[in-house]
């Protein structure tokens, strides 16, 4: 009851009156001014009115905080790129001639100081810093600067690590970016670790029917197959092929990417032939994926490069020299001069100089590389084999010291775990050659060793490629040759034979310099068996036009060595000196084959 007597009822009618009212959820007027309590009282009168009008509020209201964030957001993100735009204005500005001793920069040389930058600055704002990161790491990517790039991923992971969730767009892509660049650096199982994680992660978040999967497939597969998982490696690429055929059947760029990642996959289990046929498939439309702009002219050069290796590894050498001198003059245009991909090139045509008996040729070119590797910013990452076929070369020729050759390959040897880290099939590549060198030059216990390095760095990652392990056999045959071990020899040799049964590769002037190579040691101890190899080696040149001239210069030391009415000391002499000339080398004080590498 209200205390003051205006407030209270007049008479019995004002009294029933406001009786109505309330059984039918009307105000009443003992309770007149009562804002709260009119307000719940037309609630209760006008529920799905005033559901509707609560509804439409909340979604103005929150479309309002929604349409606030996203302009915050939008603020930041300006904020950051006016940031960038600005660093990289100064960063441009900064490329005049003044500041760079007269000459003009390279973009290598502004990525450095863009690195060195980044130590320092931008260190309060791990977004902005992130986007950085992220520019430099699509540039190095771009130039083939693989260990540049990895570094930068794995540090772009630490700051992501800050500002996104751990299975956010950019942490996914950066971890798949990283699989990447680990197996371009030939560090397959590290790369491996990372494509399992992110399979099913994959599969859940863009679907198993989509391109990211399909992608992730694909890497898996090289992946898979750079530690020996063969079947495995062929059953992912097929699935990852099959979903990008099925989204995009009449993609160019999509379509030529699976076909060479399905070339590579065969050149790892040593089916060379295999392998050219299929890039050959695709080879009339590598200009016109290069037409299409961006990073596609680099994938065709890619591409064009990959099939001219395989071409070279089969004995194709018909326009090869000048297929690959136009792949290096478009590379230097397209990246600037000494890019790792060009060097790549310029090594191929090393390989060719030396395969047909240009041993000049090959030493002037790894001369040049030297240079490159040695002056221009970031292409030093493959100065330890630029400086191995150097001095294979003039081992070869007989124009370096033992005592200097000694010294240098140990000093090579003891930095390869430096200059080629993480072991895998590169450095283990690597040892092989320097065992190859090694024995070459009489220097058996070092050959032993880079031999076992070999071997030990092949089983860390597992890799039952047959080639890589066929090939160390053969280096360990030649060290058992240089020991008076003739047959032990021959025994080693013949994994390398049982390989190219299996691999179905046919005619290749690798094959036959086997065969030749089989015969120099049989002679030793074996006159017919000599002659029946040098007859198979003979025979396999001459299906493919003809041998080089260094080894026709041994063929026929071997023919004279192994005819016993001609085996003349004049007779044997001349066809020594016939070697010595083929391979341009100083007669030896103690006369011998030049070593042939076990390829």
């Amino acid at each position: 009851m209200r205390k003051n007597p205006a407030d209270r009822y007049p008479t019995v009618g004002a009294f029933a009156a406001d009786l109505e009212r309330w059984l039918h959820d009307l105000p009443v007027e003992a309770r007149r001014g009562n804002w709260r309590y009119t307000t719940r009282l037309w609630l209760r009168r006008n529920r799905l009115v005033a559901l509707l009008a609560s509804v439409a509020f909340l979604a103005v209201s929150s479309g309002l905080v929604v349409a606030l964030w996203q302009g915050q957001r939008a603020t930041a993100e300006a904020q950051r790129a006016t940031k960038v735009a600005d660093y990289l204005g100064e960063l441009i500005q900064s490329a005049s001639p003044d500041n760079h001793g007269g000459n003009w920069p390279s973009v290598l040389v502004l990525l450095e100081q863009s690195e060195k930058d980044l130590e320092t600055q931008f260190t309060d704002d791990p977004k902005t810093h992130s986007l950085l990161l992220q520019r430099l790491i699509d540039t190095n990517d771009a130039l083939n600067r693989d260990a540049a790039a990895l570094a930068q991923l794995q540090q772009l992971q630490g700051l992501l690590a800050h500002t996104e969730s751990v299975d956010s767009d950019a942490m996914l892509d950066a971890r798949k970016h990283t699989a990447q660049i680990l197996r371009r650096l030939n560090r397959e199982p590290e790369a491996l670790v990372i494509d399992e994680q992110l399979l099913p992660i994959f599969a859940k978040r863009y679907g198993v029917d989509s391109e990211a999967y399909a992608l992730l497939l694909q890497g898996l597969s090289s992946s898979l197959a750079g530690v020996g998982r063969m079947q495995e490696a062929k059953d992912r690429l097929i699935q990852g092929g099959a979903i990008m055929a099925k989204l995009f059947p009449k993609d160019l760029a999509k379509r030529v990417d699976v076909v060479n990642d399905a070339a590579v996959l065969l050149t790892q289990q040593a089916l060379w032939r295999e392998a050219a046929d299929t890039l050959t498939t695709i080879e009339p439309e590598l200009p016109a994926l290069a037409r299409m702009g961006g990073q596609h002219v680099r994938d065709a050069l890619i591409m064009r490069g990959n099939l001219e290796a395989i071409r070279l590894r089969l004995g194709q050498f018909n326009g090869t020299q000048a297929r690959l001198e136009q792949i290096v003059t478009e590379l230097d245009a397209l990246l600037g001069k000494g890019s790792p991909l060009a060097i790549s090139a310029m090594d191929r045509l090393q390989s060719l100089a030396n395969e047909t008996g240009r041993f000049t040729d090959a030493q002037a070119i790894n001369q040049s590389l030297l240079v490159l590797q040695k002056t221009m910013p970031g292409a030093a990452e493959r100065l330890a084999d630029t400086e191995l076929n150097l001095l294979g070369i003039e081992i070869r020729r007989g124009i370096v010291p033992k005592d200097t050759v000694k010294a240098q390959l140990e000093r090579m040897l003891a930095a390869a775990p430096v200059n080629l880290p993480g072991g895998g099939a590169e450095r283990a590549e690597f040892y092989r050659r320097l065992s190859d060198a090694a024995a070459g030059s009489d220097l058996l216990d070092l050959a032993d060793t880079a031999q076992k390095l070999a071997r030990a760095d092949l089983a860390g990652i597992n890799n039952s490629n047959p080639e890589r392990a066929a090939q160390v056999n053969r280096s360990a045959a030649l060290t058992a040759y240089m020991r008076g071990q003739p047959q032990r020899a021959v025994e080693l040799l013949r994994d390398r034979f049982a390989l190219y049964e299996k691999s179905l590769e046919g005619d290749s002037p690798r094959r036959a310099t086997l065969w030749l190579q089989r015969a120099l040691y049989e002679a030793e101890y074996d006159a017919v068996a000599a002659a029946s190899s040098v007859a198979q080696c003979r025979a396999m040149f001459e299906r493919m036009g003809g041998p080089q001239p260094q080894w026709r210069a041994v063929l026929n030391y071997l023919d004279v060595r192994l005819d016993a009415s001609n085996a003349s000391e004049a007779a044997v002499r001349a066809a020594q000196d016939a070697v010595d000339l083929a391979f341009l080398r100083q007669r030896p004080a103690v006369w011998r084959i030049p070593y042939m590498s076990s390829l």
